[in-house]
C-alpha cells in the first residue's frame, strides 16, 4: 500500500514539472511575438513620423517619441535609434536647433554604439543638413565624409550620390567653385545610373547656381532647363529667378522668385523662404519698390531668427543695410550694416570655438597617448627583439624555399629547351633527307621523258625542272612557308607532271574563297609527296579512263585542311604493280612525311593529322583515294 502512494505522489509532481515546463514555455513564444509585433509597430511608426515630417512636424514629434517608449521597452535597437533620429529632425523642422543637434546627436552615438551602419550614415545626413543650415560647413564637411565612408562601404549607390551632392554644396559655400562642379557631375552620373529624376534635378539646380557665379549663362540655363524636366521644384524656379536677375532682367527674375515662394510656402519649408525673401527685397529695392521689399526682408530677419541661422541673419541685415541706403536713410543703413558684421562675427566666433574645442581634444588625446607610450617602451623594444628573432627565421626559410622553386624551374626550363632543340634537329634532319629524294624522283622523270619524247620538250622540261629545283631549295629553308607559295610550288610540280605523262590526267588546285594564302602559313614540303604518290601510284597505271586528280583547300574553324583526291586504282592494286626501287622510295617518302608531321606537333602542340581513304564502288571495286591533311593554323 505504502509502495502505491509514493508512485502516486511521483507521478503528481513529474505532472505538474511538466505543467510548469509547458507554461514557460508558452510565456516565451508569447513574450517573443509580443516583442516582433512591437517591432514591427516601431517600424510602421518611423514610416508614420517621416511622412509626416515635411508639413506637421508637432506630429511627427509625437510620433517619434512614442515609438522611442516602444523601442526602449522590448530593447529594440535599431527602433531606439530610429526615434532619436527622429526626434531630432522633428525639432530641426520647428526651428528648435538646440533639441535638434541634442536628439540627433544622440541617435548618431547610440547607432555607433550598437554597429548600426545604416542608421549612423542616416544621423550624419541629417546633421550634415544642421549644421549647413547654422552655417557650421566645416562641421557639415566632416559629416559628409563619414557618411561617404559608410555608404562606399555599403556600395549604396544612391547615397554615395547624395554625399557627393552634399560635398558641393558646402564647396560651394566656401566658394571653391571648380571643386563643387566635379562634385556635382559625379553625383550627376550616379543618379543618371539609379535613375533617380527628383535628386538629378536637385542637383542640376545646384549646379546652375554655381554656373550663374563664374558668369558661365549658356550652361546654368541648359542646368536649368534640364532641372525643369526632370521635375518641377521651388529651388529650381529660384534658380532661375537668380539667372534672370543676374542677367538684369528683373521683372522675369520676380516672376520666377513669386513661384519658388509659393512652393517653399506649400513645403513649409521656413529656411529656403528666408533666403528667397532676402532676394525678392533686394529686386524689389533695386526697382524702387521699397515697401514691398522692406516687408519681405523683415519677414526672411524673422524666420533667420527662428530658425538662429547666423548667416541667413546676417544676409538680412545686410538686405535691410541695401534698403535704407536706397532710401537715402543713412543713419538707418550704416545701423544694419554694424548688425550684419555681428552676426557674421558671432558666426566666425561659433566656427572658431568648434576649432579650439576640437584642438583642445587633440592635445588631451595628444598628451595621454605620450604618457602610454614611455609606459611601453620597454615592452616594445622586447617584442621588436622577438619580431627580428621571427623575421630572420622566416627569412631564412623563404630564401631556401626560394632558391629551391628557382632550382626547379631553372632545371625544368633547360630541360624543355634541350627537348625542344632536338625535335628542331630532327626536323632539320628529315627535311635533309627529302631533298635528296625528292630530287632523285624528278631525275628518273626526266631521264624517262628523255628516252620517250624528243629533245625539244626535254629542254622544256629540264627549264621547268630548273624552275622547281629553285623553289625546292628556298622552301626547305624555312621550316613553315605561306598557302600562296605552296600553291605556286604544287602548279609547277604538276605541270611537270602532266608534260611526262602526255596529258593522261588532269589536275586542279582549289582554295576556299575565306583563306588567306598570304597569311597561313604550313610546313614546307609536306604536300608535294602525297601528290607524287596518287600520280606514280594510282593514276598513271589507268587504260580505260582519263585520270583526274583534285586538290582543295578548305577552312574548319583554326584548321585548314587540304583534300587531295584522285580516281586512280587504289592502294591495294598499287601494292601489287609497284616495282621493287619504286616501293623504297615512296617508302621513304611517306614515312618521312609521318615523321616530320609528328615532329612539328610535337614541337608546336598542335595536332597535325593525315587521313587515307580508300574509295570503293558499291560492288566493292577500288574507285581511287582520298588523303585529307590537318593544319592547324600558324600565321
Amino acid at each position: 500500500m505504502n509502495y502505491l502512494i509514493k508512485i502516486f505522489r511521483s507521478c503528481w509532481v513529474y505532472t505538474g514539472m511538466l505543467l510548469v515546463l509547458l507554461c514557460l514555455f508558452s510565456t516565451r513564444l508569447y513574450a517573443q511575438k509580443y516583442i516582433i509585433a512591437d517591432s514591427m509597430l516601431t517600424k510602421q511608426m518611423q514610416l508614420e513620423a517621416f511622412d509626416s515630417m515635411q508639413f506637421n512636424p508637432k506630429a511627427s514629434l509625437a510620433i517619434a517619441e512614442k515609438e522611442l517608449g516602444i523601442a526602449q521597452a522590448i530593447d529594440y535597437k535599431p527602433g531606439v535609434a530610429g526615434a532619436l533620429i527622429s526626434e531630432g529632425s522633428a525639432y530641426f523642422k520647428m526651428g528648435d536647433i538646440k533639441n535638434a543637434m541634442q536628439y540627433m546627436q544622440d541617435g548618431l552615438n547610440y547607432s555607433r554604439q550598437y554597429k548600426l551602419s545604416r542608421l549612423e550614415a542616416g544621423a550624419l545626413n541629417r546633421l550634415t543638413t544642421l549644421y549647413e543650415g547654422i552655417g557650421a560647413l566645416d562641421k557639415s564637411f566632416e559629416c559628409i565624409e563619414q557618411e561617404l565612408k559608410i555608404r562606399q562601404a555599403m556600395k549604396d549607390t544612391s547615397y554615395i550620390a547624395t554625399c557627393y551632392q552634399n560635398l558641393a554644396l558646402v564647396l560651394h559655400k566656401q566658394s571653391l567653385y571648380d571643386e563643387a562642379i566635379i562634385y556635382d557631375l559625379k553625383a550627376i552620373d550616379l543618379y543618371r545610373t539609379t535613375r533617380d529624376s527628383l535628386y538629378e534635378a536637385i542637383t542640376l539646380s545646384s549646379l546652375s547656381d554655381i554656373y550663374i557665379r563664374q558668369k558661365q549663362y549658356p550652361k546654368a540655363l541648359a542646368c536649368l532647363h534640364s532641372a525643369l524636366t526632370l521635375n518641377k521644384r521651388g529651388e529650381t524656379f529660384s534658380f532661375l529667378g537668380r539667372y534672370y536677375g543676374d542677367i538684369g532682367n528683373l521683372d522675369s527674375s520676380l516672376y520666377y522668385d513669386n513661384i519658388a515662394l509659393k512652393m517653399f510656402a506649400a513645403d513649409s519649408d521656413r529656411l529656403d523662404m528666408a533666403r528667397l525673401m532676402i532676394n525678392i527685397g533686394m529686386l524689389q529695392v533695386t526697382k524702387g519698390d521699397y515697401m514691398p521689399a522692406e516687408e519681405n526682408i523683415k519677414q526672411s530677419l524673422a524666420m533667420a531668427k527662428e530658425l538662429s541661422n547666423l548667416e541667413e541673419i546676417g544676409n538680412a541685415e545686410d538686405a535691410f543695410a541695401y534698403l535704407y541706403d536706397h532710401k537715402h536713410d543713412y543713419k538707418n543703413a550704416y545701423a544694419h550694416y554694424v548688425l550684419s558684421v555681428a552676426a557674421k562675427d558671432s558666426l566666425n566666433h561659433i566656427q572658431m570655438a568648434d576649432r579650439l574645442a576640437e584642438l583642445g581634444t587633440r592635445f588631451e588625446v595628444k598628451e595621454m597617448a605620450d604618457k602610454n607610450k614611455l609606459l611601453q617602451n620597454e615592452n616594445d623594444v622586447q617584442k621588436l627583439k622577438l619580431q627580428r628573432k621571427n623575421i630572420l627565421v622566416i627569412g631564412t626559410v623563404s630564401a631556401l624555399i626560394a632558391l629551391l622553386v628557382i632550382g626547379a624551374l631553372l632545371f625544368r626550363q633547360n630541360k624543355l629547351r634541350a627537348n625542344q632543340q632536338k625535335t628542331e634537329l630532327e626536323q632539320k634532319q628529315l627535311r635533309a633527307q627529302m631533298n635528296p629524294h625528292f630530287i632523285f624522283n624528278c631525275l628518273n622523270s626526266i631521264q624517262h621523258f628523255v628516252v620517250a619524247n624528243d629533245v625539244k620538250n626535254a629542254n622544256k622540261y629540264l627549264s621547268g625542272f630548273a624552275s622547281l629545283m629553285r623553289q625546292t631549295l628556298e622552301n626547305s629553308k624555312e621550316g613553315t612557308i605561306t598557302l600562296s607559295k605552296e600553291i605556286a610550288y604544287l602548279e609547277n610540280y604538276l605541270a611537270l607532271e602532266l608534260m611526262r605523262f602526255k596529258d593522261k590526267f588532269t589536275a586542279s588546285i582549289t582554295c576556299a574563297e575565306d583563306i588567306d594564302t598570304t597569311a597561313i602559313k604550313i610546313p614546307a614540303m609536306i604536300i608535294q609527296p602525297f601528290i607524287e604518290n596518287a600520280i606514280r601510284h594510282g593514276l598513271c597505271y589507268l587504260t580505260e579512263k582519263e585520270g583526274r586528280l583534285e586538290i582543295t583547300f578548305s577552312l574548319k574553324g583554326a584548321n585548314l585542311f587540304c583534300e587531295i583526291d584522285d580516281n586512280g586504282i587504289g592502294r591495294e592494286q598499287s601494292q601489287k604493280l609497284k616495282m621493287v626501287s619504286d616501293i623504297v622510295y615512296e617508302s621513304q617518302g611517306m614515312e618521312l612525311t609521318r615523321q616530320r608531321l609528328a615532329l612539328v606537333s610535337k614541337s608546336h602542340g598542335s595536332d597535325y593529322t593525315i587521313e587515307v581513304i580508300d574509295k570503293k564502288s558499291r560492288s566493292g571495286e577500288p574507285q581511287g583515294t582520298t588523303i585529307i591533311i590537318k593544319f592547324p593554323i600558324e600565321s
